[in-house]
């Protein structure tokens, strides 16, 4: 089955997957960089790679985690928030230790950024292409069957 996709559609996936791709790049680096801090007597790191090769990625690995991370409610309601500009931690909800548990897993996935050094936080490129996607499907239900603007109920 082929399907065609609409040029505003596909300029949300093609955001989606530029972002996607960029994190799990930046993860990787992040990953050798630790790696390469491992210390042994030996010398490099076990099983450090020298090739210079990408390892294959399992893209749907990467998708689960990241609609998993952003398909919650209040997760939809915080990246909302953020849309307008960063944030103050201490602004985005009244259970400090929950929103900053929140905020770190969402940071891990790619959804928000914040700076080690900083309370405030910010949506990430990557958050901002799922916020597209959601306004783009939201839309799209919104019109309803028949494109007559009644919603699908």
């Amino acid at each position: 089955m082929s399907a065609t996709v609409e040029p505003d559609a596909y300029r949300v996936l093609e955001a989606l997957a530029v972002n996607l791709r960029a994190r799990v790049r930046e993860q990787r680096r992040a990953e050798e960089r630790l790696a390469g801090f491992a210390f042994r007597e030996s010398g490099a790191a076990v099983g450090s790679v020298e090739s210079g090769a990408a390892p294959a990625t399992d893209w749907r690995y990467y998708l689960a985690r990241t609609f998993r991370e952003a398909s919650e409610p209040s997760t939809l309601a915080l990246l909302l928030s953020l849309r307008s500009g960063e944030r103050p931690l201490r602004e985005l909800g009244e259970d400090h230790l929950a929103v900053a548990d929140q905020v770190g897993r969402l940071a891990t996935a790619g959804l928000v950024s914040r700076p080690l050094d900083s309370e405030r936080v910010s949506l990430a490129p990557l958050g901002e292409a799922v916020l597209a996607l959601y306004d783009a499907l939201e839309a799209r239900l919104s019109a309803g069957p028949d494109g007559d603007g009644r919603p699908v109920r």
